[in-house]
């Protein structure tokens, strides 16, 4: 794990998936679903603050002090199936499918993540988080620049990522706030989360690169209170039918001078 603290804190991993095209003689009435289930190390411990993302839908949400995890989601189909990535800091990522029909809409799907080696096994897809130098307060705001690179022979397909803010910066993020590079992407398409705290990009694909490639920068209002508050970034793809998953949190520390 890398960690520059005042300044960064940084981990990734990430994960991919396919998503079917909908028949249009489908019943349009969804059938609300769940995911569910534990995250747990190799020992059967409880994994806390593990990243879970559901794909298609970009759903994502981190386990809690049990290991424990729920995802809502919406079967339009007699069958939806679902890929689900599992990442966390100081473990390998774990991918797996589940299928969730309209008789049978709640799945469990439990993980095991195996302790992460000093020399993880080789990855295409790299992604890395940066903002200027601080001090944040002498700024109204923070740019968060997020690059990724192919390292790989092959292309990235299907490359996908997710952004979300801390909710305490309380900001509710728009289309104005993501600066996208479209002289690399032009045609990336950006999805606002419900929430207003996350966004999804659909890159497309990504060939192999000898250097990192900026995909977007977001800017987000400096943090006028005193802690640490991160952005944090899941993406995913394929090079050549293998999942490649990474995920990265990018942490500002922010402390309150004292005028006296």
């Amino acid at each position: 794990m890398r960690m520059w603290f005042l300044c960064v804190f940084c981990f990734f991993a990430a994960c991919s998936s396919e998503s079917g095209i909908q028949d249009p003689s489908a019943d349009l009435n969804p059938t609300e679903g769940f995911i569910s289930g534990t995250i747990r190390d190799s020992e059967g411990r409880a994994i806390a603050g593990a990243e879970i993302l559901v794909e298609p839908g970009g759903t994502h949400t981190i386990s809690d002090g049990q290991g424990l995890y729920e995802v809502q989601v919406s079967v339009t189909e007699d069958q939806a199936a679902y890929t689900i990535a599992v990442a966390h800091e100081d473990f390998v990522s774990v991918t797996g499918a589940v299928t969730l029909t309209r008789s049978n809409p709640d799945v469990v799907f439990d993980a095991e993540l195996p302790l992460r080696d000093e020399d993880p096994p080789f990855e295409s897809l790299d992604i890395a988080q940066h903002t200027p130098p601080g001090p944040w307060g002498s700024n109204p705001t923070v740019d968060f620049m997020i690059d990724v690179h192919n390292q790989g022979p092959a292309a990235l397909s299907n490359l996908v990522i997710v952004d979300t803010l801390d909710a305490e910066f309380g900001h509710e993020i728009s289309l104005d706030d993501i600066a996208i590079n479209d002289a690399e992407f032009p045609s990336a398409t950006v999805t606002l989360g419900s929430d207003g705290r996350g966004f999804r990009i659909e890159l497309g694909t990504l060939e192999p690169t000898q250097d990192t490639v900026r995909v977007f920068t977001l800017q987000a209002p400096t943090p006028q209170t005193e802690g640490v508050f991160c952005n944090r970034v899941l993406a995913s793809g394929d090079a050549e039918g293998e999942p490649q998953t990474d995920i990265e949190i990018h942490c500002l520390a922010t402390t309150l001078s004292n005028p006296d």
